[in-house]
């Protein structure tokens, strides 16, 4: 297995070789609408059959590219043995329960369409108007259908979650504790200053929180989700995973790290960073300069960079008063249990563990247990000419 620095050496090489194909895919764009719009045929022709498959060629390069980062983590083996020997055999009972429900919203389904049919040709001869109540009876049967649905469904998924996410989390650490109905707080998020660079929401909720030790680190993480309401329906503004996690520098002060973009603040200053790798990637805001660049050290940096080559996902990151938050979307609802398919498929535990498995590889990759200052002891103060020697060094 390959060390740390051979991994953050060899994701620098791709990080190298990324740049040149961008560069590359940029002429070739350049080329391709100066064929479109300026030049006649058949010179446009032949450049836009050159061109393009060009352009098809570098893309699936740079996809070849990204794929070939390294990832520290792999847990595969253990994984296959904790599903056939522990997970399947409760993972059996609740399928059976999973058909049961099933075949009870089918005949549910049928017998109020049923049901509602018959009422209906029976009360026909009799209405006024000569309409068919049919499409009344239909509403009333949906209502009566969704409800039934519901009772059914709630209490399945209620025991998916104690039997098996609760022990999915526990094979990740069992110092972990999994509350299924409880929440990152709003007001634990405010002290992130990240509000300011997302839409603006007015509804937040979560579930499955999870909180304890991961080595040296205290760390605690839900579901959450943002919405914004309005006439129009409802907004999901952020969707996903929300961490909280002591970090390993003391410090005071706040130090956002957020997709690149131009952002409008009430706080904060734009920090410049030595590396323009990072800085194409992510736009850095803090209410110092110095102590930014202390907390973002070179190496924190490429740390970071390549935890998103190895998620793929949109994150932001938060450094406030001595501890980290980092948020990472997600698309789908997490951790829920399938109704309409099978639940004995391995590749559903291995998603789930592996979207539970952020909290430890931020810790891992982010080097967290590596304490530079004591937990708990008085923060130290810094002067600027200190953080400065602490940079520098």
């Amino acid at each position: 297995m390959k060390t740390q620095a051979e991994i953050i050496a060899h994701n620098k090489g791709i990080d190298t070789k990324l740049r040149y194909v961008n560069v590359i895919t940029g002429i070739l764009t350049v080329v391709l609408g100066i064929c479109t719009f300026l030049f006649k045929a058949p010179y446009a022709v032949f450049g836009l059959f050159t061109t393009i498959p060009l352009l098809i060629i570098f893309q699936l390069y740079r996809n070849n590219l990204q794929e070939s980062y390294l990832v520290k983590i792999d847990k595969e083996i253990k994984l296959k043995e904790f599903y056939a020997n522990y997970l399947k055999p409760k993972l059996n009972p609740l399928e059976k329960q999973r058909k049961n429900i099933v075949l009870n919203i089918f005949y549910t389904a049928i017998g109020l369409l049923v049901i509602s049919i018959i009422l209906s040709m029976l009360i026909v001869p009799y209405e006024a108007n000569g309409k068919s109540p049919l499409p009344g009876f239909l509403m009333i049967s949906i209502v009566i259908f969704l409800l039934t649905s519901s009772g059914l469904i709630r209490p399945y998924k209620k025991k998916f979650k104690t039997e098996i996410i609760h022990h999915i989390v526990a094979i990740l650490d069992d110092s972990l504790i999994y509350y299924p109905r409880r929440e990152i707080l709003y007001y634990e998020f405010q002290v992130t200053k990240l509000e300011e660079y997302w839409k603006r929401f007015d509804d937040w909720s979560g579930e499955d929180y999870v909180e304890g030790m991961l080595g040296k680190t205290k760390v605690k993480f839900s579901e959450i989700n943002a919405e914004y309401g309005s006439d129009e329906g409802s907004e999901t503004v952020f969707h996903g995973l929300f961490f909280i996690f002591d970090f390993n520098k003391a410090f005071e002060g706040f130090t956002v790290v957020v997709p690149k973009g131009n952002y409008y603040l009430n706080s904060g200053q734009l920090v410049e960073l030595e590396s323009s790798d990072f800085e194409q990637e992510f736009s850095v805001y803090s209410d110092n300069q110095i102590t930014a660049r202390y907390i973002l050290s070179p190496s924190l940096m490429q740390r970071i960079l390549n935890f998103k080559r190895q998620s793929r996902r949109t994150f932001y990151l938060s450094f406030v008063d001595g501890k980290l938050y980092i948020a990472i979307s997600f698309s789908k609802s997490l951790f829920e249990a399938r109704v309409f398919s099978t639940l004995l498929d391995y590749d559903i535990y291995r998603d789930y563990f592996a979207d539970m498995l952020f909290a430890k590889s931020i810790v891992e990759e982010f080097n967290l247990n590596r304490r530079i200052w004591s937990k708990g002891a008085p923060l130290p103060v810094f002067n600027q000419d200190d953080l400065k020697k602490m940079i520098s060094g």
